[in-house]
């Protein structure tokens, strides 16, 4: 198993059990009105991007057919790239997006934009490698 399936299933953990975390907080949050609180987006978000697709990602560049015998894993920079910016971008929305009362401020519209630009890039980048490597014979 290549080392970037490995950092993509164990980070994709970490993210499982933080958007449990979230999700519990969220419950807490409804049930003792919590307000300035709202931690069911970034509960969904961790779960989805962090858990699900970090782990679809690692097993994907882990099991798809060879690219080339060069470059059986495709080109692994991309992998990595895209690691590292799902994972920017996780954690830039972790700081903003549970405070809504956050959400009107300059700095904190700019650092959504960038995990939302970032999580794309990381999307798009891990989608073209996985792609590359499906061929039609």
């Amino acid at each position: 198993m290549p080392f970037s399936t490995r950092l993509f299933v164990k980070t994709s953990l970490v993210y499982a059990v933080l958007a449990a975390v979230f999700f519990a907080l969220a419950d807490a949050a409804s049930f003792f009105h919590w307000r300035g609180f709202s931690p069911y987006q970034t509960a969904l978000h961790l779960f989805l991007v962090g858990w699900v697709l970090q782990l679809i990602f690692g097993i994907g560049h882990w099991m798809f057919p060879k690219y080339s015998r060069e470059r059986p894993r495709g080109y692994e920079g991309l992998m990595y790239f895209a690691y590292v910016a799902l994972n920017l971008g996780l954690v830039a929305r972790l700081v903003v997006e549970p405070f809504p009362g956050l959400w009107l401020q300059s700095w904190s519209r700019g650092l959504l934009l960038f995990s939302g630009l970032a999580q794309w890039a990381g999307l798009l980048a891990a989608v073209f490698n996985l792609a590359l490597r499906i061929k039609v014979r």
